[in-house]
């Protein structure tokens, strides 16, 4: 048995997923996906300019308080894979 998922767009393919990954009683309102969201993905808006790209540094202990409020990591945990990247 395939779960189908169809975007509601010309253009978009049906989406198969295979009874693994479905729940058995599957509901999914009409309003799934987001007609909006489903063109942004299929035609996305990208800047067209050539400039190269500039970044700053990323604020280390922000990220740790980010990743220890939202993911629950420890501080130690937090920095062990900050450190990392």
């Amino acid at each position: 048995m395939n779960c189908v998922l169809h975007a509601n767009i010309p253009g978009t393919k049906q989406i198969h997923i295979t009874d693994v990954f479905c729940r058995k009683n599957w509901d999914m309102p009409k309003s799934f996906p987001n007609p909006a969201v489903a063109e942004a993905y299929a035609k996305p808006r990208v800047d067209q300019s050539r400039a190269r790209i500039s970044h700053g540094r990323p604020d280390l202990e922000l990220l740790r308080r980010f990743c220890s409020n939202k993911l629950g990591w420890s501080q130690v945990c937090a920095s062990i894979q900050l450190a990392s990247r």
